[in-house]
């Protein structure tokens, strides 16, 4: 069995719409069912998109579930992933961050980078009640909330627990 950054960067690299330069894993985090792998990949947008050539920095996740019936033990449930911009952060943005709805349970899912050292913890509140929290240690967070439909408020949160920003979730994205 595949420990699940190898099952993801294998499948970064056996994919064929997706020609990655670089694969670097930047935290793993257990759900109930597998786990969710969050990485960078780096990759030259190939023609006929408008930035032909260009190098493309993107933060993914990957969701994946357990299947001992498979050889490398995983099978992809969801994910998502958005650019990473090169460019510095607008003052008092702490977080980057994307969130979604998956269709193999259902789940929700919220996640992302921090911006700022003065996070410690990242939360989210879901539509079901369930409030998730995740150490940003490594600067990175995936909060899933299993058989829910949607997480609907994410927030920073300091060392000593005081929220340092809030961000009011929408079903439009």
């Amino acid at each position: 069995m595949l420990s699940p950054e190898a099952f993801v960067e294998k499948g970064v690299y056996d994919d064929p719409d997706v020609v990655p330069n670089s694969f670097h894993c930047l935290g793993i985090r257990q759900w109930e069912r597998g786990a969710i792998v969050i990485y960078h990949i780096t990759s030259e947008q190939h023609p006929p998109g408008p930035l032909a050539g260009q190098l493309l920095r993107m933060f993914m996740c990957q969701i994946i579930e357990r299947d001992p019936h498979l050889p490398d033990g995983w099978h992809p449930v969801g994910g998502g992933g958005f650019d990473d911009p090169s460019d510095p952060p607008s003052p008092g943005h702490m977080l980057q961050y994307a969130y979604g709805t998956g269709s193999a349970g259902p789940f929700a899912l919220v996640y992302g980078y921090s911006l700022s050292a003065q996070i410690h913890t990242v939360e989210a509140v879901f539509v079901n009640g369930d409030i998730l929290q995740d150490d940003v240690a490594d600067n990175v967070f995936a909060l899933l909330s299993p058989h829910d439909t949607f997480p609907c408020e994410l927030r920073a949160l300091a060392q000593d627990g005081r929220i340092l920003c809030r961000y009011g979730l929408s079903r439009s994205g």
